[in-house]
């Protein structure tokens, strides 16, 4: 589900009406990982991909929203899957902020895009992953392995299950 609602929030239960958010039923208790992607369909389906896996997620359509959510909600993910190609701030900007947070400044990135390599980003972005687009979806599982715990068992339908870890 992404919503468009305008209302800012303060508490992790407001995080269903910050804008531009995908999220289950309800905002994780627990390790989540945080997917920025200007396309909804890719967060839609990156969102699907994982939590068929196991995995929370939170979905945001913009770095600017995504960018909010860290700053107003405080709820800190174990990993941020981040598209590098996005009209409101790019990817690496995006960590430039985050860097400067000293709380969001120990969360791991991985960028994802489809026209920029790792070798083309500065070395101090500390980035931890990178993913081409179209997406590798055994590659994605394992670096989300790395980097959060599933909260909880993978779908039994899900193609990956009985691969998945």
């Amino acid at each position: 589900m992404i919503s468009d609602d305008q209302t800012s929030a303060t508490s992790q239960e407001a995080a269903h009406r910050l804008p531009q958010i995908r999220t289950s039923d309800a905002p994780p208790t627990g390790p989540y990982i945080l997917i920025i992607d200007d396309d909804a369909a890719v967060v839609d389906l990156l969102c699907d991909f994982l939590e068929d896996e196991g995995w929370s997620t939170i979905g945001m359509r913009n770095s600017m929203a995504g960018w909010n959510f860290l700053k107003n909600v405080r709820l800190i993910p174990s990993l941020i899957l981040l598209d590098q190609m996005m009209p409101d701030m790019l990817g690496t900007e995006f960590m430039i902020y985050q860097h400067a947070d000293d709380e969001l400044d120990r969360i791991p990135v991985v960028l994802m895009s489809a026209g920029v390599n790792l070798q083309q980003l500065p070395p101090n972005l500390n980035v931890v992953g990178f993913l081409p687009k179209p997406f590798d979806l055994p590659h994605l599982f394992e670096i989300c392995t790395t980097y959060c715990r599933r909260t909880k068992a993978p779908d039994s339908g899900s193609p990956d299950a009985n691969s998945a870890t």
